[in-house]
């Protein structure tokens, strides 16, 4: 039981991460194409 949960929670760490490091790495390419961009 407390093997299961822990790999669960194991799971939920490494989507967590993936999930802020799209959200980072697209935060920043947004900020790229803008700079790219004449005003």
């Amino acid at each position: 039981m407390a093997k299961n949960l822990f790999s669960k929670f194991q799971l939920f760490l490494i989507a967590t991460s993936l999930y802020c490091n799209i959200i980072a790495f697209w935060k920043v390419s947004r900020e790229v194409c803008n700079q790219g961009k004449p005003e």
